[in-house]
């Protein structure tokens, strides 16, 4: 069965390597990554489609003091292989076995690798 999955998933994305990505096409929505300066001054990305799917659903917490707390603390450094594979999908993808953080309420500090120019995180709500 893994193999299948695997499999499928290997097609999903040669699929989506031959079509071009168009951000302000409705689509799937996904995370994807600004790879120029040009992009990154631009900010298209606040015009994209998916732009309003890739928003938090809970507000930040106002940090106290430094923002770090006296105690030893938990960092999650996430390199997806390349970035941006199974994990580009907001509203989930077809792999069942895809790296996922459940308890995000245990890291004190998250760090994203996605091999790319620029990574935005999710914008937070006001």
């Amino acid at each position: 069965m893994e193999a299948t999955t695997a499999g499928s998933n290997q097609e999903g994305a040669a699929a989506d390597a031959a079509a071009p990505f168009d951000p302000l096409v409705p689509a799937v929505p996904v995370s994807y990554p600004l790879k120029t300066l040009e992009e990154l001054e631009s900010r298209a990305y606040f015009k994209s489609f998916h732009y309003s799917f890739n928003q938090a659903q809970v507000k930040l917490q106002p940090a106290g003091g430094d923002g770090v707390p006296p105690r030893r603390r938990i960092l999650v450094c996430h390199d997806m292989a390349g970035g941006y594979t199974d994990d580009r999908y907001v509203q989930g993808g077809k792999n069942a076995d895809a790296y996922s953080i459940w308890h995000w309420y245990l890291i004190d500090v998250f760090v994203y690798f996605s091999h790319d120019l620029v990574t935005l995180p999710p914008p937070l709500l006001d």
